[in-house]
């Protein structure tokens, strides 16, 4: 919707800002997965390193963390996000391993992922930064599963602007054995209705609040499906306009005007 991209493209403005207090939903950085002796990552015996402590880390140093993913028959996943602390606020991942054992499955780079989210927001920036920024030390990694279809996929928390995060989402897909790049989500608050199997992202941009919900189709991928964008007026008997669009049979169609 035209509405999302313009809101993107204003929040865009604001992260050339310093970081100022970390936006609200951040994903927990605890991993996902049960550990099993099934596949060749690491045992109970050789446990993942534990991450680094925030206040150990001066400006310029670099980090790695490490999480555990469980895909179709009992493979575990190694992945690897490598980090590096910006300044003495800020840190930032610029790549992630994702290893199998002793073997490289594939690095995903957090660059490629700007500008990927920057093409979905019909966003142009020449100067797309190579790594994420934001105050948690882990970037809000998360694994939760996204598209609902059982498997962990993996996003990563990005500065914004200065009321909202975006997330770059990357989504597991088991028959190619990879992590592929699925699309960013943009909100004060990002979360998962498993009973409804959506995806819901609230972004708030001054006075409108917009109210973006993700489902996903056949092969997997989220598509957006409704869109709800309220605007608060001072001067009318209601002092909110509510337009809702809704993706029905391929088509987005005007399902609420209150105006």
């Amino acid at each position: 919707m035209r509405a999302f991209r313009t809101l993107a493209a204003l929040l865009a403005v604001l992260t050339l800002s310093a970081c100022g207090a970390p936006a609200n939903g951040s994903a927990s950085s605890a991993p996902s997965g049960s550990v099993s002796s099934a596949g060749s990552a690491a045992s109970a015996q050789d446990p993942l390193p534990a991450d680094p402590a925030e206040d150990s880390l001066a400006v310029g140093d670099s980090y790695a963390l490490y999480r555990q993913v469980t895909v179709s028959n009992g493979r575990i996943l190694t992945l690897i996000a490598h980090g590096e602390r910006q300044d003495e606020t800020c840190f930032g991942i610029s790549s992630i391993d994702v290893k199998d054992g002793d073997t490289l499955v594939q690095t995903l780079s957090l660059h490629d992922g700007i500008v990927a989210g920057n093409a979905y927001d019909d966003f142009e920036d020449p100067l797309a930064a190579d790594a994420t920024r934001t105050f948690d030390l882990a970037s809000g990694l998360d694994t939760q599963d996204y598209n609902f279809d059982g498997f962990p996929d993996l996003a990563i928390t990005e500065f914004w602007g200065t009321a909202n995060e975006r997330r770059l989402l990357w989504l597991w897909d088991d028959s190619a054995g990879e992590y592929t790049f699925a699309l960013p989500l943009v909100g004060t608050d990002i979360r998962l209705d498993e009973s409804a199997q959506a995806v819901v992202a609230s972004a708030n941009n001054g006075a409108e609040y917009i109210t973006t919900t993700y489902a996903p189709v056949l092969d997997g991928q989220l598509q957006k499906v409704q869109e709800t964008v309220e605007t608060y007026y001072s001067d009318t008997d209601t002092g909110i306009k509510t337009v809702t669009h809704a993706l029905i049979d391929g088509e987005w169609v005007l399902v609420e005007d209150n105006n």
